[in-house]
């Protein structure tokens, strides 16, 4: 089962978390730690990305599984990303 429309409509390039499921920071606090421990990690850089079982958000208007983190100057923050998003920063998804 998709997210609702009104959540899965954005086409505007702007990521967002779905909000029935991560509605807080911890909520999105804890994902964003999971996929810094345990996603696969892009080459070059400092990001890592995984993919879960469950709609996390959206990503350029499409619904997406995958989150995507950044370990910058000791603060990891994420977002949802798209496979497209992903195939760009070179991962074979």
């Amino acid at each position: 089962m998709g997210v609702p429309h009104t959540f899965s409509a954005r086409g505007d390039g702007r990521a967002q978390y779905n909000p029935y499921r991560y509605g807080n920071d911890e909520a999105v606090r804890e994902l964003e730690m999971r996929c810094y421990k345990d996603g696969t990690p892009l080459q070059g850089s400092y990001a890592r990305y995984l993919r879960v079982d469950h709609v996390v958000g959206v990503c350029w208007g499409e619904e997406t599984q995958y989150v995507y983190v950044e370990c910058t100057s000791g603060f990891v923050h994420g977002r949802p990303i798209s496979r497209r998003a992903l195939k760009k920063r070179g991962v074979d998804v």
